[in-house]
């Protein structure tokens, strides 16, 4: 009888041990990330946008939209190209630089400017207040890069 228990035991803490690596791993891998979310702000024409992140596409992103990307802990070039007539532009509308530190939440905008002589994106860093009160009346995009 002791022998049958012993080895429930031996097993139950074989299992123990298994899930504590496993969620040592995991919170290890999350480390080295950080999490952007980006927001597209509504716009007038409802254009999309294509978003890169150290020259990988990351999103084609529609206006009133938001999306949230794990990144590796990093300095990271983001580029942002305005859907025209006929595709994306050659030319990126917005080329910005973000150092993203570990377990960091960054809030990012785009954002239209249009007056009577120009039509200019722009992408801000907002706190988390302001982009959850934004949030509310946008959509997730779940799959960002199915838009195309």
């Amino acid at each position: 009888m002791k022998t049958n228990a012993n080895i429930t035991k031996t097993l139950i803490l074989i299992f123990l041990g298994g899930f504590l690596m496993a969620f040592a791993e995991s919170s290890k891998e999350n480390k080295n990330k950080a999490k952007l979310v980006i927001l597209h702000e509504r716009a007038f024409f409802g254009e999309k946008v294509e978003i890169k992140i150290n020259n990988q596409k990351v999103a084609n992103l529609a206006s009133n939209k938001y999306f949230e990307i794990e990144v590796d802990v990093d300095n990271l070039d983001i580029t942002i190209y305005r859907e025209n007539r006929v595709g994306y532009k050659e030319k990126p509308d917005i080329q910005a630089n973000l150092t993203a530190e570990p377990d960091k939440v960054y809030y990012l905008k785009i954002y239209r400017e249009v007056d009577y002589f120009t039509n200019k994106l722009y992408l801000v860093r907002i706190s988390e207040q302001t982009a959850k009160k934004a949030m509310k009346s946008m959509n997730l995009e779940k799959n960002p890069l199915e838009n195309e």
